[in-house]
C-alpha cells in the first residue's frame, strides 16, 4: 500500500546520540584519600608508603614538590601493602639514594633508581611481614649501607650490604622486636617492646626501659641541645601512655605533659616537638612539658616527616600521613595545614549531590560521599565545578559515607542543609556547606545507612520529610530534619531498600524484593511489582508520567504509577544507577542516563532504544552519577570523579539502532538540499502508530507532520519550506517508541 500526504511546513528534527569522536571525559583532581603508613625524605624527594588490610595495598608514591603532588612508583613491587620505608643517607662514601620498602607479606623491596623500579631483597629474612626499616647513617667498608629491618614474627634483622643479605639481631638473649628507630651520634635506638640502645651499629642491644610505664613504644625522636646544657632530649611515643622523655640517653624515662594517648609518630623541627596521635597533631615548644592541639583535628596521624629547608626557600615543611585521608602539610609549625594528597589513592565515590552555595549568585557546590570500607572516605566539597576537591568531614564519626542528600534552602542567601548517611555511625547533618557535621540519630536502632532521601516539598513549618533505609531495621522517617526518626516498615516485610523516589502523590521505594508504593508519605507500603521480572531494584527515576526502575536485569518502565511494569530495550545488563534529566536540546524532552557499572547508556525515547557511551577506561567501575547544569559527573570506585558536558555526549547526527533498522526504515529526503519543497519517505512492516515531527536547530518543534495509525508499506510526505529561513533542519520518525532521525537543508 502506498499513501501520500501534502504538508506545508518548515523541516527540522533534533536528534541526540553519542558522538564518540567529540566526547572527552575530564578527570577531576580528587577526591584523594589513603592510608599513609610511612613517609621518608631524601633531599627533595618525599616517599609515601601506603596500604591497608581491606584493600590489600596501594604501594609507594613519590613527591618532588614538598608533597603537593604524588605519583605512584610501583614497577616491580610485587606486594603493594607498604608498611614502612627507609632511604639511605646522602654520603660520598655510601651508595646514597637507595629506597627500601617493607611490606605486609612480601618482605623487603629495594630500589636503586629513586623508586622507578623495585626488586626483592629478602635473603636471610625469615619473616615476610616487615614493620620497621632504618638506614644507619654509617657506611660499611665496602661502601654499602647498614640497614635494620623489624618483622612481625621473627624479630629484627641487620644487613651490611644494602639489603642483599640479612642476619638476625637480639636484645641480650631475647629477640629484638622493634618498629621505630633513631640515632644520636654513635648511639642507635630501637623501640617496640620497650626501648633498646646499641653502641655498635645495631650488632648488640641493651634494653633501657627504666621509668617507662607503657613499654609498647611506637615512635622515637631526638631534640638536640637548645639551652646550652649540651644534653639532647629523647622522646618515646607509646601505645596508650602518651610521650616519655629522657635526658640521659635513655637510661631513665619520665612522663611528659602528654599522657594517656596513642602516639605512633614523633618529629622535631627547631625547638618544637610534634606528636602524631589518633586525634590529630599536638605540639610542644617547651621540651614536652605542655602540648597544644593545632587545627589538624579528627585525623588519625600515622606518620610524620620533616622536609628540610630547600635552598633559597627558607621554609621547612612538616608532612603528616593519616589513617585514611592522605597527607597534610604545614609550613608554620602546625598553625595551619593544607591538603597534600593530590595524586594519592582515590576512594570509591558512593554519592554525588549539588546544592546552592552561601549567598546570592554563588552558583552551586558539589559534594561527594566516599568510602574505602576501612574509614578512608568521608565527604568532599568542590566549589570549582568538580575540578578540585577538599575534605569536608569535620564532626563525622565514620568516614565510610554511603549516601548524601540535600534539603531545600529555607530563605534567600541561606545554605542548603546537607545530610550524610554512613556505615556504622548513622546520619549526620550540616547547615554550613559541609564545614561541620553533627549527629542526627535519635530514634535509630540501626546506624548502618543504605540510602537517604529528602522529599521535595517542605511542610508548613519549612521542614522536609526525610526517609532513610538501614541494613537491618528497614525504613525510618523524619519530619523534622533528622532530629527524630520513626520506623515505618508497615507492608515492607524483610525487604532491604536501596532507593526512594517521590512520584506525584505517591512515594516509591525499590529494594531487594522489588518496588513498593506508599500513598501516605511512607507510613504504609504496598508491593507494586507486576511485570517486574527482576526484583533486585537498584535505582528509580521519573520522566513525565513514566516511572523507571533500574534492576540487575535491566531497566523497566511503568506508565501507571507502578501498578504494572514492562522491560525497556536495556534488558540484559545489571544497572546500578539511573537518572532522568531534561534534554540539552531545550525541547522539553528527557534523557535517561543508566550506569551499568562499566559504562554509561543513554536513552532519549523513554527507554525504547539505548546508546553506549565511550567508556572512561578499561575496568572503570561507575558507582554514582549526577547532572549539574550541562555537565554529567560520574563517581567511580578507584579513579575518582569524571565529567563531561551532556551537549558533548550528544550531537545532531543519525541515531544508530540496528534493531530499529530491521523493523522500519526512514529514508533521506529528496531533493536535499531543497528549495522550497522536498519529499520524505519511510516504510512500515506492520500497522503502527506513527508520528513525524519537525524541529529547528534549537530543538524547538515547529510542526507535527503525522500523528496517526498507518498500515504496513511505504509512505511519503511532502514538505514545503516557503517562508522559512535557510538552514539545517531535522525530521524525526517515531513508530511505537522507536525513533529514527535525519537531517535536511533548506537553501534559498
Amino acid at each position: 500500500m502506498r499513501t501520500s500526504h501534502v504538508v506545508v511546513v518548515s523541516v527540522m528534527i533534533l536528534c541526540w546520540s553519542f558522538n564518540e569522536s567529540l566526547a572527552q571525559w575530564v578527570r577531576s583532581d580528587g577526591p584523594y584519600s589513603g592510608f599513609v603508613n610511612s613517609l621518608a625524605v631524601s633531599g627533595t624527594s618525599v616517599y609515601a608508603g601506603m596500604g591497608d588490610g581491606e584493600i590489600g595495598g596501594y604501594g609507594v608514591f613519590l613527591s618532588t614538590d614538598d608533597g603537593a603532588h604524588w605519583t605512584g612508583m610501583n614497577a616491580g613491587l610485587k606486594n603493594t601493602f607498604v608498611f614502612c620505608l627507609a632511604v639511605s643517607p646522602a654520603s660520598p662514601l655510601c651508595s646514597a639514594g637507595n629506597v627500601f620498602a617493607g611490606t605486609w607479606g612480601g618482605g623487603v623491596f629495594r630500589s636503586t633508581d629513586g623508586a622507578k623500579s623495585w626488586n626483592g631483597a629478602n635473603t636471610g629474612l625469615l619473616d615476610s611481614i616487615v614493620l620497621g626499616l632504618y638506614c644507619i647513617p654509617v657506611c660499611g667498608p665496602n661502601g654499602s649501607n647498614t640497614i635494620l629491618a623489624s618483622t612481625y614474627h621473627s624479630g629484627s634483622f641487620r644487613s651490611t650490604d644494602d639489603g642483599s643479605t640479612w642476619t638476625s639481631v637480639k636484645a641480650g638473649d631475647s629477640t629484638l622486636f622493634a618498629i621505630a628507630f633513631a640515632n644520636w651520634g654513635t648511639l642507635l635506638f630501637a623501640a617496640g617492646e620497650g626501648v633498646h640502645r646499641s653502641t655498635d651499629d645495631g650488632v648488640t642491644w641493651t634494653t633501657v626501659n627504666n621509668g617507662l610505664t607503657d613499654t609498647y613504644v611506637l615512635s622515637l625522636a631526638v631534640l638536640p641541645d637548645s639551652n646550652g646544657t649540651g644534653t639532647a632530649r629523647f622522646f618515646a611515643g607509646t601505645y596508650s601512655g602518651g610521650v616519655f622523655s629522657s635526658t640521659d640517653y635513655g637510661d631513665t624515662w619520665t612522663p611528659t605533659g602528654l599522657v594517656d594517648a596513642f602516639v605512633p609518630s614523633l618529629a622535631v623541627i627547631d625547638a618544637k616537638v610534634f606528636a602524631g596521635t589518633d586525634f590529630g597533631v599536638l605540639i610542644s615548644s617547651d621540651r614536652g612539658s605542655t602540648w597544644s592541639v593545632h587545627p589538624l583535628l579528627n585525623e588519625g596521624i600515622q606518620t610524620l616527616a620533616v622536609v628540610p629547608v630547600a635552598e633559597g626557600s627558607g621554609v621547612t615543611h612538616l608532612l603528616a600521613g593519616t589513617y585514611g585521608h592522605g597527607v597534610f602539610g604545614t609550613t608554620n609549625y602546625g598553625t595551619t595545614w593544607d591538603d597534600r594528597s593530590s595524586g594519592l589513592v582515590m576512594p570509591a565515590v558512593t554519592s554525588l549531590v549539588a546544592c546552592p552555595s552561601l549567598g546570592v549568585g554563588k552558583g552551586e557546590s558539589l559534594f561527594a560521599g566516599a568510602s574505602t570500607g576501612e574509614g578512608g572516605g568521608g565527604v568532599f566539597h568542590s566549589v570549582d565545578n568538580g575540578m578540585t576537591w577538599q575534605l569536608a568531614s569535620n564532626g563525622l564519626n565514620s568516614m565510610d559515607v554511603t549516601t548524601l542528600a540535600v534539603a531545600p534552602t529555607s530563605g534567600t542567601g541561606s545554605n542548603a542543609t546537607l545530610f550524610a548517611g554512613t556505615f556504622g555511625a548513622g546520619v549526620f547533618v550540616s547547615s554550613d556547606n559541609g564545614i561541620n557535621w553533627t549527629e542526627a540519630n535519635n530514634g535509630l536502632a540501626d546506624e548502618s545507612i543504605g540510602c537517604l532521601a529528602v522529599l521535595p516539598a517542605p511542610d508548613s513549618t519549612g521542614n522536609s520529610t526525610m526517609l532513610i533505609s538501614t541494613h537491618n531495621h528497614g525504613i525510618y522517617r523524619s519530619s523534622n530534619a533528622g532530629a527524630l526518626w520513626t520506623q515505618v516498615n508497615n507492608g515492607l516485610g524483610d525487604a532491604v531498600t536501596t532507593c526512594f523516589l517521590s512520584f506525584g502523590t505517591a512515594l516509591i521505594a525499590g529494594g531487594n524484593h522489588g518496588v513498593f508504593r506508599s500513598p501516605d508519605n511512607g507510613v504504609t507500603w504496598n508491593l507494586a511489582d507486576t511485570g517486574l521480572t527482576n526484583t533486585s531494584v537498584q535505582a528509580l527515576a521519573a520522566s513525565g508520567q513514566s516511572l523507571f526502575a533500574a534492576t540487575k536485569g535491566g531497566v523497566f518502565v511503568s506508565t501507571d504509577t507502578c501498578r504494572s511494569w514492562k522491560s525497556t530495550a536495556l534488558n540484559n545488563s545489571v544497572v546500578w544507577n539511573l537518572i532522568a534529566v531534561p534534554s540539552p536540546a531545550g525541547n522539553g524532552g528527557m534523557v535517561l542516563i543508566a550506569n551499568t557499572g562499566v559504562g554509561i547508556r543513554l536513552s532519549t525515547n523513554a527507554g525504547s532504544a539505548w546508546t553506549n557511551s565511550d567508556t572512561l577506561s578499561a575496568g572503570t567501575y561507575v558507582s554514582s552519577t549526577l547532572v549539574m547544569g550541562d555537565n554529567l559527573f560520574v563517581g567511580t570506585h578507584e579513579t575518582g570523579i569524571w565529567s563531561r558536558p551532556l551537549s558533548e555526549l550528544m550531537t545532531c547526527v543519525e541515531t544508530s539502532a540496528p534493531s530499529v533498522r530491521s523493523v522500519f526504515s526512514l529514508q533521506q529526503n529528496y531533493p536535499n538540499p531543497f528549495n522550497p519543497t522536498t519529499i520524505i519517505r519511510y516504510a512500515l512492516p506492520r500497522q503502527s502508530h506513527v508520528t513525524l515531527a519537525v524541529f529547528n536547530i534549537l530543538g524547538q518543534q515547529v510542526a507535527n507532520l503525522v500523528d496517526a495509525v498507518e498500515e504496513p508499506g511505504e509512505h511519503s510526505v511532502r514538505f514545503d519550506g516557503s517562508g522559512l529561513a535557510s538552514g539545517m533542519y531535522f525530521y524525526r520518525l517515531n513508530v511505537g517508541g522507536i525513533v529514527q532521525t535525519k537531517s535536511c537543508a533548506l537553501v534559498r
